[in-house]
């Protein structure tokens, strides 16, 4: 049996849980090798964000959205972060459990004003708008107002301080839901789990959490395998991603690439 062989037995059967983040990044190829190799197309467009980045908004491509300024220093998100160390410590908890913990505390504590026309929402917006500057990600916690992307890029961190390594990903999305098809532009994040990308999404959970990336990407919204994913909890409309968009940018990087 070749190392990498006996390395991938040991993280399958011996290991599920991802307790020891540290022990997890070793036991896997890096995240950034993976897509590159494998999504050599769209590399460009998984992003690692940082503190202090400016990352493009969707005002810019005839959205509503100003510029995100990334403050995710502000002690806003201390409490996050607290309660992200405490999931690190449960050795008990499976690498899924932690995951869905960690989206329920954004949607619950955080971003709990999830509609895009929320009044909240759209004023502080608008406001970001009338100024012309970037608006800082903790003003819409301060507001507990966000929708996809303020969810998304919250999660991008949540996770990383988990010791999880994870790729923001903005992508045009096709539904199926009751004879009706449903597209738009969504946010996401991408995990390596096994030695495969799977998405995670803490807007709308059950919708794409633990599918696997390539079989989003893949050709007929009907062709996705419904079972590749164990967190539908009966939600299995069919889904898929149409394309990863060439936006948004980061437009100022501070900080580790």
């Amino acid at each position: 049996m070749t190392l990498v062989k006996i390395i991938f037995a040991f993280f399958l059967f011996v290991a599920p849980v991802v307790a020891n983040a540290d022990c997890a990044k070793i036991l896997h190829p890096k995240l950034s090798q993976v897509i590159e190799e494998n999504y050599v197309d769209t590399a460009s467009r998984f992003l690692n964000l940082s503190a202090g980045a400016i990352l493009e908004g969707s005002s810019r491509h005839g959205g509503l959205q100003p510029d995100y300024l990334i403050d995710i220093d502000n002690p806003v998100f201390d409490g996050l972060r607290e309660f992200v160390r405490g999931l690190v410590t449960k050795q008990d908890m499976s690498y899924w459990t932690k995951v869905s913990s960690v989206t329920q505390y954004i949607q619950s504590e955080m971003l709990y004003r999830r509609d895009y026309d929320d009044e909240t929402y759209q004023k502080l917006i608008a406001h970001y708008r009338l100024l012309n500057i970037p608006i800082p990600l903790s003003e819409y916690v301060k507001a507990h107002s966000g929708v996809c992307r303020e969810n998304a890029i919250i999660l991008h961190f949540a996770l990383e301080w988990m010791g999880i390594e994870n790729r923001f990903l903005y992508v045009h999305v096709n539904e199926v839901l009751e004879s009706r098809v449903n597209e738009e532009d969504h946010a996401v994040v991408v995990v390596m789990v096994d030695g495969e990308l799977r998405v995670v999404d803490s807007y709308h959970f059950f919708t794409y959490t633990g599918f696997r990336l390539q079989d989003l990407l893949g050709s007929g919204v009907a062709n996705i395998d419904l079972n590749v994913s164990e967190l539908l909890n009966n939600n299995t409309f069919p889904r898929r991603f149409e394309r990863v968009n060439t936006y948004p940018l980061v437009l100022r990087r501070e900080g580790p690439n």
